[in-house]
């Protein structure tokens, strides 16, 4: 389990997982929210909701996995513009997420 604050995330390095996985090509890693909610300048808050309890990062190019490999994957979860955080009336939340798979040696 890992909790941080979206936007107060700058230069920040955490493992969130080291996992053996089978060789093959990935496009996606979905990330698992257990809770979410939102602080407001007025110092009020409220719940969140996440649809479907998860944040779906496409990876692009695609991660080439072999045998015995290893990759890291860079997971920006900054958005570049504090407004390109989407809430609805009904406090779903879709953050904008974006990965950087390093390039592979073929």
């Amino acid at each position: 389990t890992f909790y941080f604050d979206l936007l107060s995330l700058q230069n920040v390095t955490e493992t969130l997982s080291i996992t053996e996985i089978p060789e093959a090509n990935y496009t996606t890693i979905w990330i698992h929210v257990l809770t979410a909610n939102a602080t407001y300048p007025d110092e009020s808050t409220a719940d969140l909701n996440v649809p479907s309890d998860t944040i779906k990062v496409l990876l692009k190019p695609q991660l080439s996995l072999e045998s015995g490999g290893e990759v890291t994957v860079l997971i920006d979860l900054q958005p570049e513009d504090i407004n390109a955080i989407a809430v609805s009336k009904s406090l779903n939340i879709r953050p904008v997420v974006r990965a950087i798979v390093p390039q592979q040696s073929t």
